[in-house]
């Protein structure tokens, strides 16, 4: 279980994180057309991007989320 809770520009930050808004940063996708509307266009939301993507991607193969790139560990709940 994770937390995103990123306030968004889109209706003056009412949307908060809003369903479904992680997937362009888990899939690397910020640069499609009309994401920016929703995720903004400043320079971390890339290293977000990246730090999701690649937790996903170790959850995946090895079941831990944690990897090299992340701010600190992800303990277990």
């Amino acid at each position: 279980m994770y937390r995103f809770n990123d306030k968004k520009p889109i209706m003056g930050g009412r949307l908060k994180a809003c369903h479904a808004l992680k997937l362009p940063f888990v899939f690397g996708n910020l640069h499609q057309p009309g994401v920016t509307s929703f995720t903004g266009n400043l320079p971390e939301r890339k290293q977000i991007s990246k730090q999701m993507h690649d937790a996903w991607i170790s959850f995946a193969c090895n079941g831990n989320p944690n990897h090299d790139q992340l701010l600190e560990e992800w303990t277990v709940l």
